[in-house]
């Protein structure tokens, strides 16, 4: 007899295509029927649904009691459910499956500690500001805030205004790529130079909306196909019949920020460690040593190290090491399979070997392993 046909409810107070391509992905595999929601009274939808199960989110978790309220008067015999937002409400029986916020915000904030700014602002009031505040705070560091959840009442002078005093050059990490598309666009009608004197930094990698404008936007990669992935396979054995766990699952962020040009910039005003960052990012695929480099710029090794800790946070050698990840990571992102000896070369480690141990230690994967995750393809 033919196993009946799990019937699934997607309802998401906002699209993100990355997500929403996850979880059908998903479906497909495993034979459900997937109804997408697109518009209406999302509350009285979920009021009213009878299928197997519900993936859902609704806007600001952390208020929307209308919604939990809605959620908790409704039966749920015969519905599982899977949050993608935080549910404060006890009497709603679901997983909460989501990104790690907080990992998010503090990735942030050890990526522009990285790039030399003194000056920080963080467009948000949720966990992923504080996991970036938390991590300026340690290194010695505090930030301007100011909530994207007051956008639809602000005025944009306000928002203008608030860009104009920000002590310059400054760092400003936003909530998502919308919120940091508004900051740049403001920015942009403002005259407010990206990213010499803002550098803006979004979360989400979303391709559309990072590459709309003139300058294009730099993200946190928080995965979001695979947390559909992930969502859809939670759900899946909830409605086979698994008591949920206690507690959230969370999903960490690539390790990785995807660099574009609105955070191409490092607040250092040495002329001389500026010259050596670009020598370092455009020879970074060429076999050098530090020595060679200290003997290039008629300085020592030591001296050299000095300079980079002090202003980046960060020793030369890990410096160039970041660059050669990257660039292994570019290509091993491209439909064409390099070999990982090719790779290697292309990307400026000496040997295969020495790639797989970065990879090991950064990623906690091999490099093999990464390309088939970055490529999206995800058995669960």
């Amino acid at each position: 007899m033919e196993k009946e046909r799990k019937t699934v409810l997607l309802a998401l107070a906002w699209h993100l295509e990355k997500l929403t391509q996850g979880i059908a992905d998903y479906a497909r595999a495993h034979n459900w029927h997937l109804l997408i929601h697109r518009g209406g009274e999302l509350r009285e939808i979920l009021r009213r649904w009878r299928g197997n199960g519900i993936i859902s989110s609704f806007w600001n978790a952390y208020t929307d009691s209308a919604t939990e309220e809605v959620l908790a008067a409704r039966s749920w015999d015969a519905t599982r459910m899977v949050s993608l937002v935080p549910i404060r409400n006890p009497r709603i029986p679901c997983r909460v499956v989501r990104e790690d916020d907080y990992a998010i915000g503090t990735l942030a904030a050890e990526y522009f500690l990285g790039t030399g700014h003194r000056n920080y602002a963080v467009y948000s009031d949720s966990v992923r500001m504080t996991g970036f505040r938390d991590r300026l705070r340690r290194s010695g560091f505090a930030c301007c805030d100011l909530s994207p959840y007051r956008a639809a009442e602000r005025e944009e002078a306000e928002l203008l205004g608030w860009l104009r005093e920000l002590p310059k050059p400054c760092a400003v990490f936003c909530e998502n790529d919308w919120d940091a598309a508004e900051l740049l666009n403001t920015a942009f009608w403002g005259k407010i130079a990206v990213p010499d004197e803002l550098a803006i930094l979004g979360v989400g990698n979303d391709e559309l909306v990072c590459m709309a404008a003139s300058v294009s936007l730099s993200s946190v990669d928080s995965r979001l196909y695979e947390l559909g992935q992930l969502a859809a396979a939670e759900l899946d054995k909830l409605i086979d019949g698994t008591e949920a766990p206690e507690g959230a699952l969370f999903l960490k962020p690539e390790p990785l920020v995807v660099e574009r040009r609105s955070t191409d910039f490092y607040a250092v005003e040495n002329p001389e460690l500026i010259r050596m960052i670009e020598y370092f990012r455009n020879h970074a695929c060429e076999p050098f040593s530090v020595a060679e480099a200290a003997r290039r710029f008629h300085t020592s090794e030591s001296a050299l190290y000095k300079l980079f800790v002090r202003n980046l946070k960060i020793s030369p050698k890990q410096f160039v090491l970041e660059q050669r990840l990257r660039n292994a990571c570019s290509y091993l992102k491209m439909e064409r399979a390099w070999p990982m000896e090719e790779v290697a070369r292309r990307a400026g480690f000496p040997t295969a070997c020495a790639m797989f141990s970065t990879f090991q230690k950064r990623f906690g994967t091999s490099p093999g392993n990464w390309r088939k995750n970055s490529r999206s393809n995800i058995n669960l």
